[in-house]
């Protein structure tokens, strides 16, 4: 065995990229057979943080006007209604959620093949998106896509509990609560194979004034995915 690990006695001790130097100190250290270490130096660098090319790759090639034409653009986003909060899932895919104009866009695009990233979050969340080509002089505007982006609710909304008679047991209509205004439901949020409410089945007993007894049968309760097509 010739390689051993030692921890730093402060654990939130952190190196910074140089070159470091090992000290062995004499007689301090030795073999099975009692022979004493000698005093040496080792040293090995500290890189930081590094990265590797992707756009071009490395060794790769690329034409330098569409170098010098990325750029990008930090858009602020409108805060949600009181109780809920940007959906970040919704904006980092690659679908636009604006589109952009002006006399001072120039050749500039949105450069989507690169998702965006989310710089702040907030109310006002912030986000960068990754755009092509040259602007013009001019100013440039920047137009909203309806239905492009989402919110979600802050806490598990309270909703009352539902009795419904099954008339068939094939299917169940389940009406949804609504939006708070100005905003819709996402349907993708409903029909996928995720539980929205759980099922607890429940027998109705027909009980008078001579009613002395009546029996029990205790379910447990089973998730349910919403139903919304007959089988």
């Amino acid at each position: 065995m010739t390689r051993f690990r030692y921890y730093f006695s402060d654990a939130a001790a952190k190196y910074a990229p140089g070159k470091v130097t090992v000290s062995f100190v004499a007689d301090r250290w030795g073999d099975v057979n009692g022979n004493l270490g000698l005093a040496g130096t080792r040293t090995f660098n500290v890189n930081g943080p590094t990265g590797d090319l992707s756009n071009p790759q490395g060794a790769g090639s690329i034409d330098i006007n569409t170098l010098n034409g990325r750029n990008w653009i930090d858009v602020t986003f409108p805060s949600g209604p009181a109780g809920y909060t940007l959906d970040e899932d919704s904006l980092l895919d690659l679908a636009s959620e604006f589109t952009l104009g002006g006399p001072g866009l120039g050749t500039v695009a949105i450069d989507s093949s690169q998702a965006p990233v989310i710089l702040s979050r907030g109310a006002n969340p912030v986000v960068r998106y990754w755009v092509k080509g040259v602007f013009a002089s001019g100013d440039v505007s920047l137009t909203f896509l309806t239905g492009t982006w989402s919110y979600k609710s802050n806490a598990s909304a309270s909703i009352p509990d539902l009795i419904l008679l099954v008339e068939d047991p094939q299917f169940l209509d389940i009406t949804f609560p609504g939006a708070p205004a100005g905003f819709a439901i996402d349907p993708g949020s409903i029909t996928d194979l995720a539980a929205e409410f759980t099922l607890t089945f429940v027998r109705r007993i027909q009980v008078s004034s001579t009613t002395s007894q009546m029996p029990v049968d205790s379910r447990s309760r089973a998730a349910c995915s919403a139903v919304r097509h007959r089988r």
